[in-house]
């Protein structure tokens, strides 16, 4: 007689292999997308907008840290590494931005926009960081946050914009 607690059903062991199969191959799919071997929707508008959306989000992430700052909820160390990655975030979208193949005047002139947004966005959180250390810190953190968040809009505002244009 079998122990019925150490028999093993066939049938599951082989649904377990393909649930990891399938799990397998989704991660390589969405490997290959987020590496941009799958085209993406929109082509250079709807890359831009997705830019711009990213972008809004990093501003949002900044404005986070920057209040969770200025209410004592955080560390500067933590609050400074938020405002890096967001530095870090917002550059590699400049680059990425710039380095994008446009034909069309409409392309050339959103991707202007963006980059122009961009530039302010990155200053914008430079300026959250250096708020931080700054003798008037509250008054200085409180204005960058707002700047952040004011940028943050106006970002989504220009992702929507490119939305309906493709």
């Amino acid at each position: 007689m079998t122990d019925h607690k150490t028999f093993r059903d066939p049938r599951r062991s082989r649904g377990t292999s393909r649930s990891r199969v399938a799990n397998v191959v989704g991660v390589v799919l969405l490997c290959a997308m987020l590496a941009g071997c799958v085209t993406t929707a929109g082509g250079v508008l709807g890359d831009l907008s997705r830019s711009a959306r990213s972008a809004a989000s990093d501003l949002h992430s900044a404005a986070l840290a920057l209040d969770l700052y200025s209410r004592g909820d955080s560390t500067i160390g933590v609050s400074e590494t938020a405002l890096d990655d967001a530095v870090t975030d917002l550059t590699s979208q400049q680059e990425s931005v710039s380095s994008l193949s446009v034909s069309t005047s409409q392309e050339r002139n959103a991707r202007a926009a963006i980059l122009s947004r961009l530039d302010v966005a990155v200053h914008a959180v430079i300026r959250g960081k250096e708020a931080l250390t700054e003798a008037d810190g509250a008054e200085s953190v409180h204005s960058a946050r707002k700047q952040a968040t004011r940028d943050a809009s106006r970002m989504k505002a220009l992702a929507i914009r490119l939305e309906k244009l493709w």
